[in-house]
């Protein structure tokens, strides 16, 4: 399935880029969110459209603002 947009693109590529700086898995961030690892690729790979809930609790998982994640992905 393709990302859903460029910008959910360079989301997901940030998120991806700071859970591996922080030596995670998917399984690993998904436990600390309470949500399947697919879940988690799914925001990596641009094809979920997270709400700010989501973001918020995907920044809490990786100890991170979220204001982080959005500026590293140029949003």
């Amino acid at each position: 399935m393709p990302p859903r947009s460029p910008r959910h693109l360079h989301l997901g590529e940030a998120v991806k880029a700071i859970r591996e700086d922080r030596g995670l898995t998917q399984t690993q961030v998904g436990k600390r969110m309470e949500v399947p690892a697919t879940f988690v690729s799914d925001i990596e790979r641009g094809i979920r459209n997270p709400s700010l809930s989501t973001l918020l609790t995907l920044s809490e998982a990786l100890k991170i603002k979220l204001s982080e994640i959005t500026a590293r992905a140029g949003l």
